[in-house]
């Protein structure tokens, strides 16, 4: 039946570590690390694969989901090879420009498209900034279409990578195709410390991993019982003082006995007996 259809998906980063995104690698036999050709909206573009072949429910792959062009060839790597030393050229230039023209912005990477048709910098500022006279003395010098995209401090994170507090490397980088929004409730809901440091992530907002952790927490969190909530186990007072949600545990002190871990089940089922 047409629900049940499957299509295969392949994750594909572009050279300048943009969001992951999906195409029908149905044509190919990919593996981790592939270099690919794909239609992306600068035109044909070289790509890494990110994450391998895996099949998919039809109704979740992106609509219109486009094919990989093909493996790349040496010749593609070869030019790919070639627009890295422009595009390391064209950020020496624009840099040394922007100290000319004192303008409040930093450069973060330039990206050559794959016909040579465009060069685009990706930059950081606090906020809008004029940037034409840059953008016309770019056009001069390289002959070629000039494009400036101000990013965010998560962004600039994704494009420089690195390893995240876990020790792995940043989820932004890895697997992540958005970011959704974070807030400080999520924090709170998985009773992580508040501390600044401890909760935000390399580009100094709060962690991602706080966003798609929320879900499984704020579930657990349904299933147990309220710190401090006194019921009776085998004639003796009983009160909790802790929850473990990874775990499912709850830790209930029993007077005179000391403390004690239990599963919330075993827990639900005390409280649902009649109390005295």
């Amino acid at each position: 039946m047409e629900e049940n259809q499957t299509v295969t998906l392949v994750g594909v980063r572009s050279p300048v570590g943009s969001k992951i995104d999906y195409y029908d690698g149905s044509g190919f036999a990919l593996e981790l690390g592939d270099a690919v050709m794909v239609r992306a909206t600068s035109g044909l573009e070289v790509a890494r694969v990110v994450i391998p072949r895996c099949q998919v429910a039809r109704d979740r792959a992106p609509n219109p989901l486009l094919p990989v062009v093909r493996p790349a060839t040496q010749e593609d790597l070869s030019t790919r090879s070639a627009q890295e030393k422009k595009e390391s050229e064209a950020l020496r230039t624009c840099r040394q420009k922007v100290r000319e023209h004192d303008l409040p912005m930093k450069l973060l990477v330039v990206h050559c498209a794959f016909d040579g048709s465009t060069l685009t910098f990706y930059f950081t500022a606090e906020g809008r900034v004029d940037f034409r006279r840059l953008v016309k003395e770019l056009a001069t010098i390289f002959k070629v279409r000039i494009e400036m995209h101000q990013v965010g401090p998560r962004d600039e994170a994704r494009l420089f990578a690195g390893l995240g507090p876990c020790g792995q490397p940043l989820c932004c980088s890895r697997f992540l195709s958005d970011f959704e929004p974070v807030t400080i409730k999520m924090a709170k809901e998985q009773g992580v410390s508040l501390t600044p440091g401890k909760i935000s992530g390399a580009c100094g907002r709060l962690q991602c991993c706080l966003r798609f952790e929320y879900d499984f927490y704020r579930e657990q969190r349904k299933k147990m019982p309220r710190v401090g909530t006194r019921f009776e186990m085998e004639g003796h007072p009983c009160r909790v003082v802790d929850c473990n949600l990874v775990t499912g545990k709850v830790a209930v002190e029993r007077e005179g006995l000391g403390r004690c871990w239990l599963c919330c089940d075993e827990i639900a089922s005390l409280l649902s007996r009649p109390q005295p």
